[in-house]
């Protein structure tokens, strides 16, 4: 359960972290759209104030014509100057019209561009709002990681305990089982030389009960013999009793 936690913990840290980088990549995203659309902005304001002083100097121009006569649009003399020095092609000079057309398309350019910012300023200050929070929950899981990063530590570090304790028993039971082998052996040879023993003993006990019933028989053999004599002797002291009578 453990290590399904600490697996939870590290993806759900990688996640966030994924999702933190991601907005950091977001803003700065965010942050070179609006560099460019400010300077498209800029860029857009310099081209309706150009176009309006265009224009101003078109109708000043224009004006200096006679009432009813085409107004000439050749390149003024400095224009031209300028296009000779620049290797370029002298261009005529616009009508107060276009200038106007040109100012307009400039200034609605720049709103879009104004448009722009202000759009990529709301998506930035949403990002910087999000932006704590993300972080806090990335310190979070980071410092949750850590806390079960150092349990797993201590789970494996008494597993290799545990291991190590039974690799020993393990060994030792190696080593009792080749002495319970050789105790088997010596219960073996104990057992022969028991049997042996008893062997021995069962022949002691035959030599024992022979040599017991020839001693019995020696001594019924014994006892007749004395029973013998002493009838021998009971007949013999008559005789003798008569003997001396006669004489």
């Amino acid at each position: 359960e453990l290590f399904l936690r600490f697996r939870a913990v590290r993806a759900e840290l990688g996640a966030a972290e994924a999702e933190a980088e991601a907005a950091t990549q977001r803003m700065e995203g965010l942050f070179q759209e609006k560099k460019i659309a400010t300077q498209e902005a800029s860029e857009c304001s310099e081209d309706a104030k150009r176009w309006r002083a265009s224009a101003a100097e078109a109708e000043e121009r224009e004006a200096e014509w006679a009432p009813g006569k085409e107004p000439e649009v050749a390149p003024t003399f400095e224009k031209l100057q300028k296009a000779i020095l620049a290797g370029e092609k002298a261009t005529a000079e616009p009508r107060p019209q276009e200038c106007w057309q040109r100012h307009e398309s400039a200034v609605e350019r720049m709103k879009a561009a104004h448009g722009k910012v202000l759009n990529l300023d709301e998506g930035l200050r949403a990002l910087s709002q999000s932006m704590p929070t993300q972080l806090q929950a990335v310190e979070a899981c980071k410092k949750r990681a850590a806390e079960l990063e150092a349990q797993v530590l201590l789970v494996r570090q008494s597993r290799a305990a545990v291991l190590g304790i039974w690799d020993q028993a393990i060994a030792l039971d190696r080593s009792c089982g080749v002495g319970l082998r050789g105790l088997e052996g010596l219960l073996g040879e104990a057992h022969g030389s028991l049997e042996d023993e008893r062997t021995r003993r069962c022949a002691m006990r035959r030599a024992i009960r022979e040599l017991v019933e020839s001693l019995t028989s020696l001594d019924g053999h014994l006892s007749a013999l004395e029973s013998d004599e002493a009838r021998l002797r009971t007949v013999e002291q008559p005789s003798e009793r008569n003997s001396e009578s006669s004489m």
